[in-house]
């Protein structure tokens, strides 16, 4: 884990309001993300549960598969 993105450096000290927005700051000023104002400031964003990658899915459970790759945006 970037140590930019380690939870007890980012929370420390930090009460329940605050946490999230340290977290999503954190996430921005680590990978040059940009995030509208509202999501930082005002409102929490969507979650995604997940499985674990340690174990193949099982029946029933669906899965995908996502690549995420960095670059220059083009113009």
């Amino acid at each position: 884990m970037p140590e930019d993105l380690d939870p007890e450096r980012v929370l420390s000290g930090a009460e329940d309001a605050e946490r999230e927005r340290r977290l999503l700051v954190a996430v921005q000023d680590a990978y040059g993300l940009s995030l509208p104002r509202h999501a930082l400031v005002e409102g929490i964003l969507p979650e995604l549960t997940t499985r674990s990658w340690n174990r193949a899915p099982r029946e029933g459970e669906v899965f995908s598969y996502a690549r995420v790759t960095g670059g220059r945006p083009r113009t």
